[in-house]
């Protein structure tokens, strides 16, 4: 059985190795334990920050006001 896990997951140092948790529902979803052997398929993915809803607001606010300012450095 092949499952895709829906979030991204974070790469993180353990001594000389890097690695990555499986969610304990996905372990207990595919029966998954300690002696079980898994084919992985390694798939980078570009994260994009997303802003709180208030503060894309005062963000957008910010660069609408301030426009002709922002538009004279990025010629410049």
């Amino acid at each position: 059985m092949a499952l895709t896990i829906p979030t991204p997951l974070r790469v993180r140092k353990a001594g000389n190795s890097l690695v990555v948790t499986i969610p304990a529902d996905i372990c207990a979803q595919l029966d998954i334990d300690t002696d079980t052997l898994l084919k992985v398929t390694i798939e980078p993915v570009e994260m994009v920050p997303k802003l709180r809803p208030a503060l894309e607001r005062h963000a957008e606010r910010l660069f609408a006001e301030n426009s002709a300012a922002l538009e004279y450095l990025k010629e410049n």
